[in-house]
């Protein structure tokens, strides 16, 4: 008689089927991964021949095509190779988060009758003389009091300065004013027009205002007089981001590498703005001395006056020379694809790495403990590490937008996107924090930024392999091959307290010495200074 206490036996059909299931669905996996890592590779072909052909259109001028014909010829049948795998098309576009999105080549700017890179000085030596001599030809400077400063008026016209009003939306006499002083600290001064100065009385300390003064109220136009002198004698520089709009900036993750970057300028005495895509050819962008565009699926076309500096920080598929060409000088976060663009291109092309801010990301308690930890969407290319790692027993947790029951075992979703004032107390909590790559940027040695915020924080990390990386860190972060040898490493490290503390204290030590956004500002600093025209005493 059996046991009524005792479980069933396991059926070994069941168990077979349930075995064959898993392997087919591992299978699956795998085959979508490299299906969609070949598409990813003909649209680096696809990226690549764009850019022979642009040599080629360079060569012809010379009258040398024979070369470069013969790349032509090469890199063409690569990628009709390998549309043979994947049934592409050579249409021209990206795959971004399930959607093809055509790539746009805005046409270049026509700077008109005012020679390239006299508007900013123009407009420094026009402000700066109405500002020391209200009485000059072109009147005094106009300042429009946002809502709640009307009851100022009366001591900034003590200035010199003329007083214009300014409807609540903010659009009132934008392009009649130059500058907008605001004291309401819920006004978003990146919701204003792009043209006048941003300036913010405290108690508002948002960091888009590009003037933030707090005066007694009986001296406050000396010193808008001379916040304004200071702003205008600095060298400027406006930092065009991806996002669409101000209400959308948080949603790019490219938003907060340019807010670090922006900050770092600052304190280096070179005032910086953001510009979302809707402000990107606003005539105002102009009178910056310095435009920085962070490469992404949007193209702009080359700011009227302004020095015009191109930093490409991922998506190496998407450079070609006459893009780049387009530029100044151009700054790539990885060495070997900065080595193989400027043999392609006619403008200077500089390594300029990620970087992190130190400040935000720094090893401090609070964030929830996991013994994995991921932090990043859903996309439909893959997430390398997760899919090597699944199916695991192990604590892991993944934040981010996009994932949904189909996509993950529900068990291991822990919530959506982290704030990313909140995101160093994640990774330092964290026995290890997993990290991947783009294919791309795996491909052609471009490190992700997570990397340096995570080492800063003082967290343990695993990382798909990149050339550069060990060199990078100091060996501090931990790279795997495959599959076998992330869950080996896994094991081991968890195991081992001691070790994961000194990978990351040895991360940690690299990032604060090399890589925080301060370094990056002074390395950009060096090589666009020289570009600057001399400005005298304007």
């Amino acid at each position: 008689m059996s046991d009524p206490e005792a479980g069933s036996a396991p059926d070994p059909t069941l168990e077979r089927e349930r075995d064959r299931a898993r392997r087919a669905s591992e299978d699956a996996r795998r085959a979508e991964r490299e299906l969609l890592e070949a598409r990813a590779e003909v649209r680096r072909l696809e990226a690549r021949l764009r850019q022979v052909e642009g040599r080629l259109e360079a060569l012809r001028a010379r009258r040398s095509v024979r070369a470069a014909v013969g790349i032509s010829g090469r890199v063409g049948a690569a990628i009709d190779a390998a549309r043979s795998v994947v049934g592409g098309r050579g249409d021209g576009a990206t795959t971004s988060g399930g959607a093809t999105t055509a790539i746009r080549a805005a046409p270049a700017a026509d700077d008109g009758a005012i020679p390239r890179r006299d508007l900013p000085a123009r407009y420094r030596s026009r402000l700066l003389a109405a500002l020391h001599d209200p009485t000059a030809s072109g009147g005094p400077v106009r300042i429009a009091l946002a809502e709640g400063a009307a009851d100022l008026a009366a001591t900034v016209r003590a200035g010199g300065f003329e007083v214009a009003p300014l409807r609540d939306d903010g659009s009132a006499v934008a392009a009649a004013v130059d500058a907008i002083l605001v004291t309401d600290p819920a006004l978003d001064p990146a919701t204003l027009p792009v043209g006048p100065i941003r300036i913010g009385l405290a108690p508002a300390s948002n960091p888009s205002f590009d003037i933030l003064i707090d005066p007694a109220p009986s001296e406050l136009g000396p010193t808008l007089v001379d916040a304004i002198d200071r702003w205008l004698r600095a060298t400027r520089v406006g930092i065009r981001i991806p996002a669409a709009t101000a209400a959308t900036a948080d949603t790019w993750g490219d938003t907060h590498l340019a807010r670090a970057f922006r900050d770092a300028l600052r304190a280096a005495g070179w005032p910086t703005r953001l510009h979302v895509r809707a402000d990107w050819e606003d005539p105002a962008i102009g009178r910056d001395d310095v435009v920085l565009d962070l490469l992404g699926l949007h193209e702009t076309s080359a700011p009227s006056g302004a020095v015009a500096v191109l930093w490409q920080i991922s998506h190496p598929e998407l450079a070609r020379p006459a893009l780049v060409d387009r530029y100044d000088l151009a700054f790539v976060a990885s060495d070997p694809f900065a080595e193989l663009l400027a043999a392609e291109v006619a403008v200077p092309v500089r390594p300029l790495h990620q970087a992190t801010d130190p400040d935000r990301f720094r090893p401090r308690p609070g964030g929830p403990s996991h013994e994995l930890l991921f932090v990043g969407g859903w996309r439909q290319a893959g997430r390398r590490v997760l899919e090597d790692l699944l199916p695991t027993e192990h604590d892991l947790a993944v934040y981010g937008g996009r994932w949904t029951p189909e996509r993950i075992d529900p068990r291991h979703l822990a919530a959506g996107a982290v704030p990313n004032d909140e995101l160093g107390a994640y990774y330092a909590a964290a026995d290890i924090v997993l990290n991947d790559h783009w294919a791309g940027m795996r491909r052609e040695g471009f490190l992700s930024n997570r990397l340096y915020d995570a080492a800063a924080a003082g967290a343990f990390v695993i990382s798909d392999d990149v050339d550069g990386i060990e060199t990078e860190f100091d060996g501090g972060i931990v790279t795997y091959r495959d599959r076998a040898d992330l869950a080996r490493l896994v094991d081991a490290f968890l195991a081992d307290p001691a070790a994961r503390r000194t990978h990351a204290e040895r991360a940690h030590r690299a990032v604060l010495d090399r890589h925080t956004f301060a370094h990056r500002a002074r390395a950009f600093i060096a090589e666009v200074e020289p570009l600057l025209w001399p400005r005298g005493d304007a």
